[in-house]
């Protein structure tokens, strides 16, 4: 069935009244006199608005998401293939029903559920479902056939819009300078780029934005499921498995004392490689080798690198052409620090046996 594309532009400063309405063209018979609907906001966070609109008295399942992009976020998200992937993993059973897109935004199904929390997220009960849908995800064939890993193609092209003599107001361009005296942004990315090109991971379909609050644990049928396809396309896995480790610090008020450490990792990299045989093979026991984990370790950890790196160039052009009031540079003065810091004791791990 073709998504309807509304030419609709929703005010995100009157997201909630603008929800409404988008909704009742979609659902025609929510518009009945005397039906009540109600709203309640998700998110109203560094990027996007996320607004749910059901009707009265409806189960949460029954909701409906409409999500307004951020300003210019089109400069970073190539919406077209947002929603060629929404499409197509909706076709996989991995994502919630589009129903439409509109001029800054999309309209989609409710996925049941809560984030999971700065807690839950390393709750031995929850990592293994967590596990479990990274491999589901990443086992979708046919997405991005042809296309080439988007990791430094990404961050490439990201290169062209930082800011050169321009496009930051006084304090930001102070912050920004002192960021650029601190690393070579260009020069790191290029050798970053060398050394995990020598690591040869496999190139699957990734998420590659798992943050907590786009892996939903869904308690009642003890299930985990990802929302928010903006920056999925084929990647490198060991990519999508450090960026989620990333997370783990939150993103407002990062702390990278809740990055994961070495045993978590291992246990989280030996579940993903189980799972990822029992995919392929049935359900007969598997026997991963240490061996197998540890190269796999090395490489999560050296792709923690490039997280660091992708965010922290992100960051920069979201203070040039975001207008949602939040910290973009000194997110990126946190990525980039704590690139600096872990640089040097990530790129010393060997995968020799």
């Amino acid at each position: 069935m073709a998504c309807p594309n509304l030419s609709v532009k929703v005010d995100r400063t009157r997201a909630a009244e603008g929800a409404v309405d988008l909704v009742k063209r979609i659902k025609p018979d929510w518009c009945k006199p005397g039906l009540e609907l109600v709203t309640k906001t998700f998110t109203d966070g560094i990027t996007n608005v996320l607004v749910g609109v059901k009707r009265k008295g409806d189960d949460e399942k029954e909701m409906l998401l409409v999500r307004v992009h951020g300003n210019n976020t089109e400069l970073i998200i190539d919406r077209e293939r947002e929603i060629r992937t929404i499409r197509m993993l909706e076709q996989k059973g991995c994502s919630p029903p589009l129903y439409c897109t509109f001029e800054n935004g999309i309209c989609y199904g409710f996925v049941p559920g809560q984030p999971v929390s700065l807690s839950s997220v390393r709750d031995p009960s929850v990592v293994p479902l967590v596990v479990k849908a990274m491999v589901k995800f990443h086992s979708v064939a046919g997405l991005g056939d042809g296309e080439e890993p988007v990791l430094f193609n990404t961050m490439e092209s990201w290169l062209k819009l930082l800011p050169t003599d321009g496009g930051l107001d006084d304090n930001k361009q102070k912050r920004y300078l002192e960021l650029c005296a601190k690393v070579d942004i260009e020069r790191e990315l290029g050798l970053l780029k060398e050394r995990l090109l020598q690591l040869r991971v496999p190139v699957v379909f990734c998420h590659n934005d798992l943050l907590l609050g786009n892996v939903i644990h869904n308690r009642t049928d003890d299930s985990v499921a990802f929302i928010d396809f903006e920056y999925g396309g084929l990647n490198y896995r060991s990519y999508d498995i450090a960026n989620h480790f990333c997370e783990y610090p939150g993103t407002e008020n990062v702390d990278y004392k809740h990055y994961p450490g070495r045993e978590h990792q291992l246990d989280f990299i030996r579940l993903y490689l189980e799972e990822t045989a029992r995919l392929k093979g049935g359900e007969a026991p598997v026997t991963i080798p240490t061996a197998d984990v540890e190269r796999m370790y090395v490489e999560v950890n050296q792709f923690t690198l490039a997280s660091h790196m992708f965010w922290g160039i992100w960051a920069v052009i979201q203070a040039v052409y975001s207008e949602i009031d939040f910290d973009y540079i000194g997110y990126a003065h946190t990525r980039f620090d704590e690139y600096l810091r872990r640089k040097d004791e990530f790129l010393s791990l060997s995968t020799s046996p």
